[in-house]
C-alpha cells in the first residue's frame, strides 16, 4: 500500500530489534551522499520526508530531522516510539519526492535510538526465489550455497508468497507489505543451529512495484560444517494483515569455489 501517488519515491528501512525484549524505541536512520536517488529529488529542505509504517500508510508519530545538510548531502532522522511485536528485523518505509508537502519535522530527542538501515544495492549475490511447496514436501525446492570460510549475504525473494496475501482496503484487495521477519539456520534435522550463524544485519531490499519482497541475511560460513546441509529460515510477518508464513531456501555449506 503507497501512502500518496502525490510521493513519487519510497525505500524500506530496515531496523535492527532483535535485542528487543519490550517498550517502545526511537529509531535512528543516516543517509549519506552516495544516495543520488534521494538527493536529487528530495526538497532541498527536506519538507517532503515521510516515515510510515510497515504497511506504507500509517505515519509514524513523530520524525525529526535531527541534522540536514543538503549541500553535502547528509542527515539523519530520528524516529520516535515503535514498537515491534516480538524481536526480529522490522520494516518502516521512507517516503520522499513531492514538491508541494509541508515539512512534519518535530523536534525531539531520541532516546537510545536503534538503528535503521536503507538498504541502497540490489542483491549481490543468487537471489531464491521462494514459491509455494506441496503439503508434506520433505525437500527445499529452491537452494543456495556458502563456503565454510567466508561470511556472506543470502537473498529470500518471498514476491510469489505476498502475492498470495491480501487485506481489503476501501473495497479493494491490495497486497501486504512484509512487516517483520526472524531468520534463523536449521540443520537438516531441523534442529536451529546453535551458534545461530546470523549476524543482526538483515535487510529488506526494494523490488519490482515498490515492494520490499526480498530479504537478505548475512550468513557466518565459520559457524557451519563443511559438506552439511541446513537450510536459511525465515518466519515473516506481514502488515496490514497481520499474517504469519515461514520460507527457508536449502542452504550447503562447501569448501570448494565453484569452477571460474
Amino acid at each position: 500500500m503507497w501512502l500518496s501517488p502525490s510521493w513519487r519515491y519510497r525505500a524500506p528501512i530496515s531496523v535492527d530489534f532483535s535485542s528487543w525484549s519490550s517498550g517502545a524505541k526511537d529509531i535512528r536512520v543516516t543517509l549519506d551522499a552516495s544516495w543520488d536517488l534521494f538527493w536529487d529529488a528530495i526538497s532541498s529542505d527536506g519538507k517532503d520526508v515521510r516515515i510510515t509504517t510497515a504497511n506504507g500508510t500509517t505515519l509514524v508519530g513523530k520524525l525529526y530531522l535531527q541534522t540536514w545538510n543538503y549541500s553535502s548531502k547528509s542527515a539523519i532522522i530520528d524516529i520516535e516510539q515503535i514498537t515491534p511485536s516480538q524481536a526480529c528485523q522490522a520494516q518502516l518505509w521512507l517516503y520522499w519526492g513531492n514538491s508541494s508537502a509541508t515539512t512534519v519535522s518535530t523536534s525531539f530527542t531520541a532516546s537510545s535510538p536503534v538503528t535503521g538501515r536503507v538498504e541502497l544495492l540490489a542483491p549481490s549475490a543468487k537471489v531464491s526465489k521462494i514459491g509455494n511447496e506441496r503439503p508434506g514436501n520433505a525437500r527445499n525446492l529452491t537452494a543456495l550455497s556458502i563456503m565454510d570460510e567466508e561470511s556472506r549475504y543470502v537473498f529470500l525473494d518471498l514476491t510469489a508468497l505476498l502475492r498470495n496475501l491480501c487485506t481489503t482496503a476501501g473495497g479493494l484487495l491490495v497486497g501486504d507489505e512484509l512487516s517483520e521477519v526472524v531468520p534463523k539456520v536449521v540443520d537438516d534435522q531441523d534442529a536451529t543451529v546453535t551458534d545461530a550463524a546470523l549476524s543482526a544485519n538483515v535487510r529488506f531490499i526494494g523490488c519490482a512495484r515498490g515492494q520490499a519482497a526480498i530479504v537478505g541475511i548475512l550468513v557466518d560460513g565459520t559457524k557451519l560444517t563443511d559438506g552439511n546441509n541446513y537450510a536459511v529460515q525465515v518466519t515473516a510477518k506481514t502488515s496490514p494483515g497481520g499474517e504469519t508464513f515461514v520460507a527457508r531456501s536449502a542452504l550447503y555449506c562447501r569448501n570448494v569455489r565453484p569452477a571460474a
